[in-house]
């Protein structure tokens, strides 16, 4: 029996090349990003999904952020691209300067087409994409995958039982009167020079806008689960807030602290991919989730177009 995929059987790619790859890199929030604009590709396509996990391997920047794949923490089935199947891509960015020359030089063997996104923005053309098709982004926007929101939040639920110290913050999340996600990283977005100079943190001053507009809304009811990968610095950025209990980051599974944000009422999330998704799979009608209009440092906003990154019903401050 042939598995269907959007309006085409698998069966229709026949070809182990004939399919949708994306490469993945970055931690768990950036896989997810690039794990369902591929998606979407690959069933507009109606073709099958394959990860490209080469970067894992060879870290090409040495200031990055040493990471590992992680999608499998989910309800994600997808398999690995083999290396004979990544062959078919060019190693190299063609510059199309010389048309004729590219198609020249190229090497025959290399037919597959490496789409990558122009920016940090949505981009149309991601339309055009016909297998086999090698994705390279981060693809931080929803209107990427806009229409697998369902199926996306039934996708990256826990594969395995939670922790018993997850467990029991869940309990505490679930009998709160306002429970409410705060995200305070840190990290790399502090130890490392690189990855502070484009990213940076969030200010005291937009925590605690976002958390004075919460308790209005709240009638000073909410009671703020603080997330962070420091909690020795809460105190320091947060100050004396109330109703606050601290979650310590679990390194090692950090699918669960995105499985208990996503179980809070609201969210305040930090400029992070991680709290990103810890927002977006919450699955309240009525939540509220205020953001960072500044996403990145000044100098990173300038190059990086994030209008599209914060979905329309969310505050930013």
């Amino acid at each position: 029996m042939n598995a269907t995929i959007g309006a085409k059987s698998v069966s229709a790619c026949a070809r182990a090349d004939d399919a949708v790859f994306v490469r993945l890199k970055g931690g768990l929030g950036n896989q997810m990003f690039q794990y369902a604009a591929g998606l979407a590709v690959a069933k507009r396509c109606g073709c099958p999904l394959k990860i490209d996990p080469s970067w894992f391997a060879t870290v090409a920047n040495p200031s990055d952020t040493d990471r590992s794949y992680m999608l499998d923490a989910w309800r994600v089935d997808v398999p690995m691209a083999t290396v004979e199947e990544l062959a078919i891509f060019p190693k190299r960015k063609w510059r199309q300067r010389n048309p004729l020359l590219d198609r020249a030089l190229r090497p025959r063997a290399q037919v597959g087409r490496v789409y990558r996104q122009p920016g940090h923005h949505y981009d149309p053309g991601i339309a055009a994409c016909r297998p086999p098709v090698l994705l390279a982004g981060y693809f931080q926007t929803e209107a990427f995958f806009a229409d697998l929101g369902a199926e996306l939040r039934a996708a990256f639920q826990p594969r395995r039982p939670l922790s018993e110290n997850s467990g029991r913050m869940l309990r505490l999340i679930e009998a709160a009167d306002w429970p409410v996600a705060l995200h305070l990283r840190r990290g790399d977005y502090v130890a490392s020079a690189h990855t502070n100079q484009v990213h940076g943190t969030c200010p005291p001053d937009y925590y605690r806008r976002a958390v004075r507009l919460l308790d209005a809304l709240s009638g000073e009811r909410a009671h703020y689960f603080v997330f962070s990968d420091e909690p020795e610095a809460v105190d320091e950025v947060l100050g004396d807030l109330p109703r606050q209990t601290i979650v310590s980051g679990n390194d090692d599974r950090p699918w669960e602290d995105m499985t208990l944000m996503a179980a809070c009422r609201d969210n305040i999330v930090a400029n992070s991919s991680f709290s990103w998704w810890g927002a977006w799979l919450n699955p309240g009608r009525s939540k509220t989730v205020i953001a960072p209009r500044r996403w990145f440092r000044r100098d990173a906003m300038l190059r990086l177009n994030t209008v599209d990154l914060i979905p329309d019903e969310w505050i930013t401050l």
